[in-house]
């Protein structure tokens, strides 16, 4: 270890005389933000969050019963409303590789309780369709 221009550095195994730096401005910086990060996950702790779910869940399958997607849904709904202690209620919206399910979703409010599970069709009606109901990243 050695002292340069007063702050701590550490030479490597090279000896070359380059070093990294042990303390200086970026360690205060470091440690202040960990400070900040603490207090504000203290003060935000109580913060009370609301019950979910309050009503029950819709989840959308894009295809028709007794398909893959489906079966997955029906093996699922039960296990994750007797975890949620909620009705899930499985709807299908079968129809155009599942853009109907998708807008149906899209333009559900965004609070959590439409759900809908996919396949790659989702991806792929992108660049199939000249427009498509729904955005993918979002």
């Amino acid at each position: 270890m050695t002292v340069g221009g007063g702050v701590l550095t550490q030479t490597d195994a090279r000896g070359d005389g380059r070093g990294t730096v042990v303390g200086g401005v970026g360690l205060r910086i470091a440690r202040r933000t960990g400070v900040w990060a603490a207090l504000l996950g203290v003060v935000c702790g109580n913060v009370a969050a609301q019950d979910y779910p309050t009503r029950p869940i819709r989840w959308i399958v894009p295809f028709p019963p007794g398909g893959s997607v489906d079966a997955v849904a029906r093996r699922i709904g039960p296990a994750l409303s007797a975890q949620l202690g909620q009705q899930v209620i499985l709807d299908n919206r079968s129809g155009a590789s599942g853009n109907i399910a998708a807008e149906l979703v899209a333009r559900a409010a965004p609070d959590g309780y439409t759900l809908m599970n996919h396949t790659v069709p989702f991806v792929v009606n992108t660049f199939l369709y000249r427009r498509v109901p729904y955005d993918v990243l979002n």
